[in-house]
C-alpha cells in the first residue's frame, strides 16, 4: 500500500492505519513517506507494528519524526519476525534517538536494510550504531549519509 508524496495524512491518518495493521496480515510493504506523521503518527505505526506479522518493507521517510518516536521503533525493531527494509530517512533523529534504535537492532534477526541518512544523527548516535551492529548478523545495507557524524565518530563506529 502506498500513500505517499504529501498525502498529508498526520497522525491521526496514522492511528487509524495503526489500527488496521494490529488484525491485517497480508500487507507486505506500507510506504507512508512525506505525510506529516510527526511522532505522535510514527508512535501510533510503532506500536501496531509489534503486533503485525505481514508487514516487510515500512517507509517512514520525510516525516519529520524525531527522537520521541524511536523508543516505540526500538521495541518494534526488537520484536518483529517480518520487517526487512525500513526507511528512517530525511527526518530529525538525533543521537538520543539513534541509540534508541541500536538497542532494537542489537536483537533483531531480521532487519537486513535501515536508512537513516539525512538526519541529524552525530558521533554519539553513530557510535552506538556500530556497537549494535556486532551482535547484529542481518542487517546488509545501513545508510547514513548526511548527518552530523565527525571523523571521531567514523572512528568510533569502527573501532573495537
Amino acid at each position: 500500500m502506498c500513500i505517499r508524496d504529501s498525502n498529508y495524512a498526520g497522525s491521526k491518518g496514522a492511528k487509524a492505519f495503526g489500527e488496521a495493521l494490529r488484525v491485517n496480515t497480508t500487507l507486505e510493504e506500507l510506504k507512508l513517506s512525506a505525510n506529516r506523521l510527526e511522532d505522535e503518527g510514527v508512535k501510533a505505526i510503532g506500536e501496531a507494528m509489534i503486533a503485525n506479522t505481514g508487514i516487510k518493507e515500512l517507509d517512514l521517510y520525510y516525516n519529520n519524526v524525531g527522537n520521541k518516536a524511536m523508543g516505540v521503533i526500538s521495541e518494534m525493531i526488537r520484536k518483529s519476525k517480518t520487517l526487512q527494509k525500513l526507511n528512517l530517512g530525511h527526518n530529525v533523529i538525533k543521537n538520543k534517538g539513534a541509540i534508541l534504535i541500536s538497542e532494537g537492532l542489537k536483537d533483531n534477526r531480521v532487519l537486513t536494510n535501515l536508512h537513516l541518512g539525512s538526519n541529524k544523527i552525530g558521533d554519539k548516535g553513530i557510535k552506538a550504531i556500530g556497537e549494535a551492529l556486532k551482535a547484529n548478523r542481518t542487517l546488509t545495507r545501513l545508510s547514513i549519509y548526511t548527518n552530523k557524524i565527525n571523523y571521531e565518530g567514523c572512528l568510533l563506529y569502527t573501532s573495537d
